[in-house]
């Protein structure tokens, strides 16, 4: 059982009616279709007799994955992508009288029974040459003969011929890689699984990788990603190979915690104790006794000057202790975000569809996690959570699950006083 349409898909145009039925041999028709993973364009359905119709409403690449399952429960899925093109700007035709241009005049070559052959001579840039006869007067009726339109080379082994393991590209910096082939029949369409590509990537039908990096989530500087690259030329013809990139973050964050020094204060000295000031000189020694004048009085000698009291020195002052040395606070780092935990298995038994189980070995707890949490995608991009409080190492098993349930992509996130670190993710129906 095989799908024959292509995987590239005729263009379309934006607000212009598109329908392009799918086909597929082998197995036992009726075959049922249905798209699996990314994203039709907008205003595009696919019903479930294959058809892919409607009006888009958005320009730009698309590309998805489609499954076909016959009336036996027999299933084969595929990738597929479409351009879908802007409507474009209307632009006023100037008429004007045609002109004949002296370049573009073709090589005329006549002969006739009066007089002889006739030649004119244009430029390299001519449109095709015409060559007529007739039996007239030299010139004839010319006709011309478009050349052929140029058709895709083609030969040789469909390869990839770069690629593989890519730069390391810088958080913040734009990405611009061009994937190439060789061999087999173009046009070449390009398509991605088994990933998720780096945050703020995306990997284009025509083979490059552009965006710009965001800084993914557990710790860093580096983060290392890997997926699966395919390619397809115009014949279905198919070849892939393993990719991987790692993405440095912009400023790294140092790893060492510095050890804090604490200073040794230096004890305050004490203060020089003053020199007593000293008393007064001698008191001032008593007036000389004055010869009196009149003997008859005696004056009373001056009495001395009292004795100054001498000035107390000052106070010693009282040594100032020295400030206690301080106690160095310890600095713990801060605890490392835990180690991603893995999902040992996932898988679905069961056939066909509406009779699937998927089951489920959930991880073990990692290192420096406390707790687990699972999550869920349908594209291997964008999680939304799937439940909390997973019992580590247990397996577990769901039976008559949504259809949708098990197409997605899973990822166990451990959780601890660090952070949250995702795992790897993991899909039942992951493509090869």
């Amino acid at each position: 059982m095989r799908i024959t349409s292509k995987h590239h898909l005729p263009d379309g145009n934006v607000g212009a009616a598109y329908s392009f039925s799918h086909a597929a041999t082998g197995g036992q028709p009726l075959y049922a279709w249905q798209k699996i993973y990314g994203s039709l364009p907008p205003g595009l359905t696919l019903s479930l007799l294959g058809v892919l119709s409607g009006t888009p409403t958005v320009a730009g690449r698309f590309q998805w994955w489609i499954r076909a399952t016959d009336a036996e429960g027999n299933t084969i899925k595929q990738p597929e992508g479409v351009r879908i093109i802007a409507a474009p700007t209307a632009t006023p035709t100037a008429s004007a009288s045609p002109t004949a241009s002296a370049s573009a005049t073709p090589t005329a070559t006549g002969t006739g029974g009066g007089g002889g052959s006739s030649t004119a001579t244009a430029s390299p840039s001519a449109t095709p040459t015409p060559t007529g006869t007739g039996g007239g007067g030299g010139g004839g009726s010319p006709t011309a003969t478009p050349s052929s339109p140029p058709t895709p080379s083609s030969g040789g082994q469909l390869a990839i011929t770069n690629g593989g393991v890519w730069p390391n590209q810088t958080v913040g910096n734009p990405v611009s890689l061009q994937h190439t082939g060789t061999g087999g029949t173009e046009p070449y369409t390009w398509m991605m699984d088994a990933g998720p590509l780096p945050p703020g990537l995306s990997f284009n039908l025509n083979g490059s990788i552009t965006g710009t990096p965001t800084r993914p989530a557990g710790p860093g500087p580096t983060w290392a990603y890997s997926w699966t690259a395919h390619l397809y030329d115009a014949n279905n013809n198919h070849v892939q190979q393993s990719e991987s990139m790692t993405i440095v973050d912009a400023t790294p964050t140092p790893t060492t915690t510095a050890t804090p020094t604490v200073p040794s204060p230096t004890p305050t000295a004490p203060p020089v104790t003053p020199t007593p000031t000293s008393p007064s000189a001698t008191p001032t020694s008593p007036s000389a006794t004055p010869t009196p004048t009149s003997p008859s009085a005696t004056p009373t000698p001056t009495s001395p000057s009292a004795t100054p009291t001498p000035t107390s020195p000052s106070a010693t002052p009282t040594p100032t202790a020295p400030p206690p040395t301080p106690t160095p606070t310890s600095t713990a780092p801060p605890p490392s975000a835990p180690d991603a935990p893995t999902i040992t298995n996932l898988a679905l038994v069961g056939d066909p569809p509406d009779s699937w189980r998927m089951d489920v070995t959930w991880p073990s707890l990692s290192a420096g996690a406390t707790s687990l949490n699972a999550e869920q995608s349908t594209d291997g991009v964008n999680y939304t959570p799937w439940g909390t409080g997973v019992t580590p190492g247990a397996t577990e098993a769901w039976n008559g699950l949504p259809l949708e349930w098990t197409q997605a992509w899973m990822r166990v996130v451990a959780v601890g006083p660090g952070g949250e670190t995702p795992g790897a993710a993991a899909n039942p129906q992951q493509p090869t």
